[in-house]
């Protein structure tokens, strides 16, 4: 070997693992994300994303090692969770010279990360897996680790590992997709998202990814200390208090915030803004509008940050129209603001994911969210739903609000109850299905899917028995003990309607009478728990909430909602490209037999008549 030449890879093939689920016995997780827990490396919502998902996945006893862009004054390698979780820091060398933070320096950091984290994580992390029987899970976030992941695939697949290892990227916004050679990207990876808007968004560029949605820590589902809520509206001493916290961008809709304080003012109404924005210069022009609009505005700088630093500094800005905080918020004090504001504006015009909302929901607040990626909010049953940029929507809803306390209330307590279903915890149950799905496509995984708990959710309890799936008034078992109005012969073998065993595939080829019923040639047969899947009643995972409030939880709801929704919702669920009713009933309820049938179908009718047979048909093998 020449001076300086670089040790070629070892070459080799793994056996294949042979498994039916992942848990962490059998799997470990490689996170690759520019931003991360550090102070340095945490910029914005990135941050908070993989510092949670790496944490949950190391207390779900998986290990989990994180590579990001770190602090250059922290050591390169630290070991958290009781060694299950593992933080490497990478281009330190690099960060030493932009000590501002993660984003200083940004072109030479990528180019850094792409080139060097690859044969890292092939030599170090996924090779020594595999040899111990693991399945090495690599999540990659955003459009900096691209390049890393498709350089990721090309290597794993020159050394023999690549079927064995599995490869999820994610896109939690738009920014710089411009950059990303998509092809390349789609042939490494399996694309995921964050929200159903951003899969809508993605759809125009011919990508459909999985969804994947974040999640918030269960410690925030604890009690806010009302007592503490009630000092803060003192602190202010404002009638309606109103708040909003988000960087300053046009996106964020802060000029219809303002000029909806101003109207709620004309309109006698003695309401205060708490406004924390960033250090974006777009602050300014926000700031400028509300004085020319005649709004009174007055900083708050706490001299500490103690609950009664952060309360007397609004204490002396008050009484004001705005209050300007100039101090960072602690998430926790950040939740006494969600709990005593009357109304907490998370509106956007372009919201990915909409975290805010979902930690005011979590906090017992009242969120105003807009309508783009915020999945978690159904209007007037757990927030409130802009649909508009107007600022007269907005003062509307805060004088209702406040004239009508008890839909305040309601409200508030089915705000919390939806935030119980989007912790992480849940976050990373969603994410272990979808991982398992593809698992059985590179036949990583062998079997059929299997159930998991829901994290929330004892499946023994009363309201969902074990081997039942309903909710209250529904007494539908989805388990029968064969009777002779429901069992099947097993045909002699060799016949043309014999079934084909559990492990050996899910098709058969004539399926004749059952229950009265006739069954055409081209039906698809489904494996048990696929069928289990489509009809139970599950908390979670198999309710969807549509985008009008409407809230159905299998497929005999949908049929029938398919005949009295509007055109309009019908239109916002079909397919973009297509214009059929295909990609919705094919994400949300994972059929792909009923999302053929549905192909060209535009007409509300015809599409509620086959999802109505289909059910009966998925009925008829139970």
């Amino acid at each position: 070997m020449r001076p300086g030449q670089r040790k070629p890879l070892r070459t080799e093939v793994i056996p294949m693992i042979r498994m039916d689920r992942i848990t962490p016995d059998n799997a470990e997780f490689i996170l690759l994300s520019f931003e991360g827990p550090d102070p340095y490396s945490l910029a914005g919502g990135l941050g908070v994303r993989v510092t949670h998902l790496s944490y949950t996945l190391a207390e779900a006893g998986f290990g989990t090692q994180l590579l990001f862009i770190g602090d250059p004054h922290l050591p390169s390698h630290e070991i958290r969770s009781d060694g299950r979780l593992v933080l490497r820091r990478w281009s330190q060398w690099i960060s030493t010279y932009y000590p501002m933070g993660v984003y200083e320096g940004e072109n030479q950091k990528v180019a850094d990360f792409s080139r060097s984290v690859p044969e890292f994580v092939v030599e170090h992390i996924i090779r020594p897996a595999l040899a111990r029987r693991k399945i090495p899970v690599v999540l990659a976030e955003e459009w900096q680790t691209a390049e890393a992941v498709c350089r990721l695939h090309e290597l794993l697949r020159d050394v023999g590992m690549r079927a064995e290892t599995l490869i999820f990227w994610n896109a939690n916004n738009t920014y710089s997709f411009n950059r990303i050679d998509w092809r390349r990207l789609q042939n490494a990876a399996t694309i995921t998202t964050v929200s159903r808007y951003m899969k809508h968004v993605m759809w125009g560029m011919k990508i459909n990814p999985l969804v994947i949605p974040n999640g918030v820590p269960r410690s925030l589902l604890e009690d806010v200390d009302d007592e503490q809520a009630a000092r803060l509206r003192k602190s202010v001493g404002a009638e309606m208090m109103l708040c909003k916290v988000a960087r300053w961008s046009p996106d964020k809709c802060w000029d219809a915030v303002v000029e909806a304080t101003a109207l709620l003012k004309e309109q006698g109404a003695k309401a205060t803004l708490i406004a924390r924005g960033g250090m974006e210069p777009y602050g300014e022009e926000v700031l400028d509008h509300a004085s020319r609009l005649g709004l009174v505005i007055k900083e708050a700088r706490p001299a500490d940050g103690s609950l009664d630093g952060y309360l007397k500094a609004l204490e002396e800005a008050s009484p004001a129209d705005v209050i300007d905080v100039k101090s960072p918020l602690p998430l926790e004090f950040l939740r006494v603001i969600y709990r005593a504001a009357d109304s907490v504006l998370a509106n956007s015009g372009h919201e990915p994911f909409g975290i805010v909302g979902l930690e005011t929901m979590a906090a017992g607040g009242v969120a105003f969210t807009g309508c783009t990626g915020e999945d978690y909010a159904i209007p007037f049953v757990n927030s409130i739903v802009l649909e508009t940029s107007e600022p007269q929507e907005i003062a509307d809803y805060a004088l209702f609000l406040q004239a009508h306390p008890e839909e305040s209330a309601r409200i508030r307590q089915a705000a919390r109850e939806s935030a119980r279903f989007f912790t992480w915890d849940s976050a990373v149950t969603n994410l272990i299905r979808k991982l398992e799905n593809q698992a059985r496509t590179q036949e990583i995984l062998s079997g059929h899917a299997k159930p998991i708990p829901h994290p929330l959710i004892d499946m023994d309890e009363e309201l969902y028995p074990q081997k039942f799936s309903c909710r209250p008034g529904t007494v539908r078992k989805l388990f029968r003990t064969p009777t002779k109005t429901t069992a099947v012969k097993k045909p002699p073998e060799g016949s043309a309607c014999s079934l084909r065993e559990e492990q050996g595939g899910t098709k058969m080829a004539q399926i004749t009478k059952r229950k009265g019923m006739t069954v055409k040639k081209s039906e698809e047969m489904m494996p048990k728990q696929d069928v289990v899947k489509f009809l139970a009643r599950v908390p979670d995972e198999y309710v969807f909430w549509c985008h009008d409030g409407t809230v159905f939880h299998d497929m005999k709801e949908l049929a029938e909602y398919l005949r009295t929704m509007s055109d309009e919702t019908f239109a916002y669920h079909c397919n973009a490209e297509k214009n059929d009713f295909t990609n919705w009933v094919r994400d949300v309820m994972g059929d792909r037999k009923l999302a053929e049938d549905l192909a060209g179908v535009h007409d509300r009718t015809a599409a509620a008549q086959i999802v109505s047979q289909r059910v009966a048909f998925l009925e008829a093998q139970l």
